[in-house]
């Protein structure tokens, strides 16, 4: 969300500002964002980043820009999810025997162990060790997987349904 901010910042600064120096200003504000966009190697934090440059660019752009937008906007999309995902697997088949249905399942069985109260924040590794359910992960940093995969489901694991009561209040 911070991101997209940050990349109208340049057209925002002061008219008394020279180039220069708004150009320093930019990319003093902005390294960080960009460093960790690419850090996260996330495809939804890259699109939602290409949408946002197709808005702004849109709003700010003169007409005879405007027709190569959307095709060049989704020509960005399709590179970028090819590139994290060089399979490009997105059929109703590879989505119902992903891993994910594995760890969500999972984080509803640690979820009946601490129903009201959670298991305490960042606990999904922890829980699934216990009740010798977590699910096997090399390269994590517990040996296990750490992370429910879903914000809903990770936030009733750490809190329990009190946590993700008022965690739904917040965001509606």
């Amino acid at each position: 969300m911070f991101l997209p901010m940050t990349f109208t910042l340049f057209t925002f600064l002061p008219e008394a500002f020279s180039k220069c120096k708004k150009l320093i200003f930019y990319v003093l504000i902005t390294s960080p964002s960009y460093f960790f966009l690419y850090a996260s190697g996330r495809r939804s934090g890259w699109i939602g980043f290409i949408i946002a440059i197709t808005v702004f660019v849109f709003l700010k752009a003169r007409k005879k820009y405007i027709a190569l937008l959307v095709p060049l906007s989704v020509i960005l999309i399709f590179i970028c999810v090819s590139i994290y995902n060089p399979t490009f697997r997105c059929s109703y088949q590879s989505i119902m025997k992903a891993d994910r249905w594995k760890i969500w399942n999972v984080a509803l069985k640690i979820t009946k162990h601490n129903l009201i109260l959670g298991h305490g924040i960042l606990s999904y590794g922890p829980a699934g060790k216990k009740y010798n359910l977590a699910i096997p992960c090399p390269e994590c940093r517990l040996g296990v997987e750490n992370s429910a995969h879903n914000i809903y489901l990770e936030f009733l694991v750490d809190t329990g349904i009190l946590g993700l009561s008022l965690f739904l209040s917040l965001i509606t």
